[in-house]
């Protein structure tokens, strides 16, 4: 029986059949090709020897500024983050609930809201401290108001004033403000006490 060396081309063509891709690779499995040549692909290392539920559709990995390797993992089912060799089900888990049932006010059951509210006194296009006639709905810390078109951004609360208040904030122009100027709140607050998360 006489040897034919066959010649085959790198690469794999899968274009047609595997009659049809005469001098070719057809099927192939963890293979590259190195100088014409298929070589097998080296290096894999099972990561976990925990199991996930589902199928993987996304992974992410990341390292955190501590210098902790983490690997997030997305699945049909579930999401992961990978640490240690465990998987970690970090996939929130809400009760399914009408929000519109029971939170606050009860007359509408609307559960968003946003803290409202007037100028106690007048304020200077400069001043640095907002006096409200009440500022129990608002942030205590880092919050963001609207009188008017200015947008005003404060760092915390005493009693009924706004401290540490940055005038013009967001590209606003600074103004004065008459006292029982209407004050809103950028911060929406959602009460829903049904929500059931884990």
């Amino acid at each position: 029986m006489t040897i034919t060396k066959i010649g085959l081309r790198p690469g794999v063509n899968r274009e047609g059949t595997n009659y049809s891709a005469e001098g070719f690779y057809y099927d192939c499995d963890k293979i590259r090709f190195r100088s014409g040549k298929p070589e097998k692909i080296g290096g894999w290392q099972r990561l976990s020897n925990s199991s996930f539920q589902g199928i993987c559709r996304s992974i992410k990995n990341w390292s955190t500024l501590a210098g902790n390797n983490y690997v997030g993992l997305g699945t049909n089912l579930k999401y992961y983050i990978e640490s240690g060799g465990g998987y970690n089900d970090v996939t929130p888990i809400r009760k399914t609930v009408d929000p519109m049932l029971g939170p606050v006010p009860p007359s509408t059951g609307n559960p968003f809201s946003s803290a409202f509210n007037t100028l106690s006194a007048d304020i200077t296009a400069a001043q640095q401290s907002i006096p409200l006639t009440s500022a129990a709905s608002f942030p205590s810390t880092g919050g963001i108001i609207k009188i008017g078109t200015e947008e005003i951004s404060y760092s915390s609360i005493s009693s009924n004033t706004l401290l540490g208040a940055v005038r013009g904030f967001n590209g606003t122009t600074a103004q004065t403000h008459s006292s029982s100027a209407n004050v809103s709140c950028s911060t929406i607050i959602v009460t829903a006490v049904h929500h059931d998360a884990t």
